[in-house]
């Protein structure tokens, strides 16, 4: 795609049958094709007709039809992001189109996208304790805590806060955040005395590392 913003998207909008025949001659064969497409085809009609096609996939399944449309709409408002004007403005003039790429393209209508959740906690603590050995301290602070992977491997026995039962995700010399947003608190509740072992028994600073030999005896 000639311009720095959106290449990595066309690929969504080319026609399946090109877009097979392409992948099968090989990486760089496709993302010449692409490459070598002008903005332009990014048309609202394409857009339009692209959606219609990814949906129908699923539209003889209801169970799958919705969750086809909230990917569409998320794929579209990725694409449509790369030719806002906090980013078109370092495109050459001379390649952009009258008519931004995606502009018209209205999304699915959804009735709600509150997530509701079939996790079974109790059943994957569970398997946690069957399967997980060493691990399982990293798979309590991620589904008690809520913690990333790398908050949770970086994670220093300071920041664990038992008088308060909290968490404090922070920047430290051993890691950064991920975003500014993932700074706070996390309520240790009911894994506050699991922790208190863990931490009794630990021979380095870092949390994580306290659980590879210790494990929890239930």
């Amino acid at each position: 795609m000639r311009g720095a913003c959106g290449s990595s998207r066309a690929r969504f909008w080319l026609r399946r049958k090109d877009a097979s025949v392409l992948r099968r001659s090989g990486s760089r064969e496709y993302r010449n094709a692409i490459e070598e497409a002008p903005l332009s085809v990014l048309s609202a009609n394409a857009g339009r007709e692209w959606q219609i096609r990814r949906v129908s996939l699923a539209a003889s399944n209801p169970a799958r039809e919705r969750p086809a449309k909230i990917s569409a709409n998320s794929l579209l408002r990725q694409a449509r992001s790369r030719f806002s004007p906090r980013l078109i403005r370092f495109l050459d003039p001379k390649i952009v189109p009258a008519e931004l790429p995606f502009r018209g393209v209205e999304f699915f209508s959804l009735e709600s996208k509150r997530y509701q959740s079939k996790l079974d906690p109790a059943g994957l603590v569970r398997c946690a304790i069957l399967e997980l050995a060493d691990e399982e301290l990293k798979f309590l602070l991620a589904i008690g805590a809520g913690l990333r992977r790398r908050e949770i491997d970086k994670l220093l026995g300071r920041q664990m806060d038992f008088t308060h039962g909290v968490i404090r995700v922070e920047v430290t010399e051993a890691a950064a955040l991920k975003t500014e947003d993932s700074r706070g608190l996390c309520r240790l509740t009911a894994l506050s005395t699991l922790l208190r072992g863990f931490r009794a028994k630990a021979k380095s600073e870092y949390v994580a590392e306290s659980g590879q030999s210790a494990g929890c005896h239930h």
